[in-house]
């Protein structure tokens, strides 16, 4: 039943059917907004929390889209924070950091430049860009030296820039400095 539900209610709804299929979970989200935007009674308006639970869904799949998956919803928070000009979409930091980690597990060839167009949304949106979104580019960037030109390179210049942005507070995690290492 979609009606008459707390928003709490919903979410324990929604990360019930995203433990069952990430896809059920998005067709049930979807179908949740599209009643919101048609003005039904007690339609519940799914927010960033909803976005969530389904990007981790996705994330937890065994699907081979899964990150790709996870971008498009991404991208939907974003648009839809932008069109209805409210705060309950406006993805959240941890959304961002959760797509690029799925970039970086990603077994793609383009997975580092997938996770690195996750960074440069968050520059463009004004989110602020953690010390994990780094280290994570960098581990992507290295897991394909050999593989993908400029690799390295890539690497070393998100660190310069980890560095000139002061997110070096600590090192990077252990395996992200080794795999710098000669």
């Amino acid at each position: 039943k979609l009606a008459s539900l707390t928003p709490a209610q919903f979410h324990a709804k929604l990360r019930f059917l995203a433990n069952i299929s990430p896809q059920t979970a998005t067709q049930y989200m979807l179908e949740m907004n599209k009643r919101y935007r048609d003005s039904q009674p007690n339609a519940l308006m799914p927010s960033s929390k909803s976005y969530e639970i389904i990007i981790r869904a996705w994330l937890r799949s065994k699907d081979h889209n899964s990150s790709k998956r996870a971008q498009e919803l991404l991208n939907q928070a974003e648009s839809l924070s932008d069109q209805l000009q409210t705060p309950l979409f406006t993805p959240t930091t941890q959304m961002y950091e959760l797509v690029c980690q799925g970039w970086v597990d990603h077994n793609h060839v383009d997975a580092p430049k997938f996770a690195e167009a996750v960074l440069n949304q968050m520059k463009h949106r004004g989110v602020k860009v953690t010390k994990q979104i780094y280290t994570a580019l960098i581990q992507a960037w290295c897991s394909k030296a050999g593989k993908v030109k400029h690799a390295v390179d890539n690497a070393e210049r998100i660190l310069r820039e980890m560095e000139r942005l002061g997110k070096m507070e600590q090192l990077p995690q252990n395996r992200t400095a080794e795999s710098l290492s000669p």
